[in-house]
């Protein structure tokens, strides 16, 4: 589980790099669309805590934000 949260966190962190967006409406739209697309790909399933992804994911938003602004 943990391993698919950091897959899933580097997609979002993709998803703002490429649209230039870092806001935290912006995070968790990314959070959304990045968990449909890892149950598209059937690495997320219904039988995941997906509520609970989405809480961990949001709670790392302070954090993202910092370390994607040291490299600016």
């Amino acid at each position: 589980m943990e391993q698919t949260l950091a897959e899933i966190l580097e997609a979002v962190k993709m998803k703002m790099e490429n649209q230039g967006e870092y806001s935290r409406a912006a995070y968790r739209t990314y959070i959304e669309e990045a968990i449909d697309d890892f149950m598209r790909a059937g690495i997320v399933t219904d039988d995941d805590d997906i509520e609970m992804m989405e809480d961990k994911l949001l709670l790392a938003y302070k954090d993202v934000v910092a370390a994607m602004s040291e490299f600016d």
